[in-house]
């Protein structure tokens, strides 16, 4: 006995429906990562290094002196006045850590973008897909995108480094 199944009924696998469905698998995975990333921040361990940068934030913001260090450092090398110059522009619509840690967290949320893209463009779509879950899951990169010290955005940084590396190799080698 042959089974017939009508044409019509067959879901064929076109690119619009395999970008269609990439799409929806990247947006629930960025949703994943915002909601472990976002999930009982108020267990995140508020300490000197997390507080020095919104401290110095609030002491550009108050005194109208723009920052010339950051943080000092145990190794005798400051850290750049970055994060104070960021963490003011939150602080500007609302004094409180938590309009700190909503930017950190989702700068470092976006991050799970630049990782997707990376994967993508570098062994295709499937990869980029699976690097985006791992890196949204991952629980010490969820752990590390949190705080709010000098280091809070190396998770963002680095996805964004090696996406525009990958850009970088791969357009001299298809201008040859």
């Amino acid at each position: 006995m042959q089974v017939r199944v009508d044409p019509s009924l067959a879901a064929p696998s076109t690119p619009r429906r395999r970008a269609a469905l990439s799409i929806v698998l990247l947006l629930g995975i960025v949703a994943l990562a915002a909601v472990y990333r976002f999930a009982n921040l108020d267990l995140i361990r508020h300490s000197i290094d997390s507080s020095y940068p919104g401290y110095d934030a609030l002491r550009m913001l108050d005194g109208h002196r723009l920052l010339l260090v950051g943080q000092w450092s145990s190794v005798f090398l400051d850290n750049p006045p970055f994060m104070g110059y960021l963490q003011a522009v939150p602080l500007l619509l609302w004094r409180s850590p938590w309009a700190v840690y909503a930017v950190i967290v989702t700068l470092n949320t976006v991050a799970v973008f630049f990782v997707y893209r990376s994967g993508r463009d570098l062994l295709g779509e499937t990869v980029g897909l699976l690097a985006a879950l791992l890196f949204a899951a991952n629980p010490w990169i969820v752990h590390f995108s949190r705080p709010t010290w000098v280091q809070a955005l190396v998770p963002l940084f680095t996805a964004i480094m090696a996406w525009g590396l990958w850009l970088s190799l791969t357009a001299e080698r298809r201008a040859s």
